[in-house]
């Protein structure tokens, strides 16, 4: 009897092992496999989304950010319209020749939008294709192009001393010559009162900059204002008498960098710092052209309102600090748009 346990026990204990082993060798070639696919057919990343859409009956192209993952011919991800409304889940694979399909549901309670896509991916890296499905917003199976731009993928991180020459760089050349000095960029480091983050590529260069104060009292923020701009902004606002409002006061992306998603970056790491600070609401200046209001994108991505325009708001402040307005020259002559942000 004793030897048929020992013999039954051995046995046991051997097929666990050669189980084992078979697993890990499945599992290893999986891995393998799912490896060569990915560097065969690179597709996980972010990516700027266009797709052809109707809105009250009108034919537009609406923009989305996607986060797409891969593991092997699986790929599946996010993609968020930019306004932040209404998120999609994609769920493909990887066919012969890096030809992706796949379906799209709506990531809601209440939306019931579903779908497919087929995406082939090209020799510049984006992708292009088609979505088909049905749409709850108009109520029927509608039908588009799909087009995905992989994004440069930048890090944002609280501005150092060693930053100043490129932060400075950068915003000099958006918002115009000496509008912010070398000195004053300088006290946004290690400071409690106001701060500075940067984004920066993998050569450690700035790319883009946005700067925030929050000042101690309710009103104060005001005096961060031009002058002559003041009364008319908290006519705009009254409630900035009573709150601990924090200012945006500056975002710039260089033109290497536009079209990633930096400005939101910018913007949504320097919100979750007011807020950490200890502000009530958020205001933001937003420079407008004939071409519109360059922030407004990211700004009302992050939940931003716009409170209304403001004509000749830099005037009287450009001749006293004497930069040049990269559109108008000096004196600056541009709109300024107004936004708050209230913490709900």
């Amino acid at each position: 009897m004793e030897s048929f346990w020992n013999g039954t026990v051995g046995n046991v204990v051997v097929g666990l092992i050669g189980a084992a082993i078979v697993a890990a060798l499945t599992y290893g070639l999986t891995r393998i496999r799912d490896a060569v696919i990915d560097r065969q057919f690179p597709v996980a990343g972010m990516y700027r989304s266009t797709f052809e859409d109707t809105v009250d009956g009108v034919a537009v192209h609406t923009k989305a950010i996607a986060t797409l993952k891969q593991r092997g011919r699986k790929v599946w991800g996010p993609t968020t319209v930019i306004n932040g409304e209404r998120t999609w889940i994609l769920d493909g694979r990887i066919a012969a020749g890096g030809r992706i399909h796949g379906r799209y549901t709506a990531d809601g309670p209440h939306d019931e939008g579903l779908g497919g896509f087929f995406l082939e991916l090209l020799s510049d890296g984006h992708l292009e294709g088609m979505w088909t499905g049905y749409d709850t917003e108009n109520k029927l199976v509608s039908a588009g192009r799909y087009s995905f731009w992989p994004m440069m993928a930048m890090p944002i991180r609280r501005m150092a001393t060693t930053d100043l020459d490129g932060t400075l760089s950068v915003l000099g050349n958006a918002l115009g010559s000496r509008y912010v000095s070398r000195a004053e960029l300088a006290t946004y480091v290690g400071r409690n009162d106001r701060i500075a983050f940067v984004a920066t590529g993998k050569d450690d260069q700035v790319y883009g900059a946005a700067t925030s104060d929050l000042p101690a009292g309710a009103s104060s923020v005001l005096e961060l204002l031009p002058t002559d701009a003041q009364t008319r902004v908290l006519a705009l606002i009254p409630e900035l008498e009573f709150n601990r409002t924090g200012l945006l006061r500056s975002v710039a992306v260089s033109p290497k960098a536009r079209g990633n998603s930096v400005g939101t970056s910018l913007v949504r790491a320097s919100v979750e710092a007011l807020w950490d600070m200890g502000a009530t609401s958020i205001l933001s200046i937003g420079w407008t052209d004939i071409d519109g209001c360059h922030i407004q994108g990211p700004l009302e991505a992050m939940g931003f309102a716009v409170q209304g325009d403001l004509e000749d708001f830099w005037g009287a402040d450009s001749i006293s600090k004497n930069y040049q307005c990269p559109t108008c020259g000096q004196p600056c002559s541009c709109t300024a748009r107004i936004f708050l942000l209230s913490r709900v």
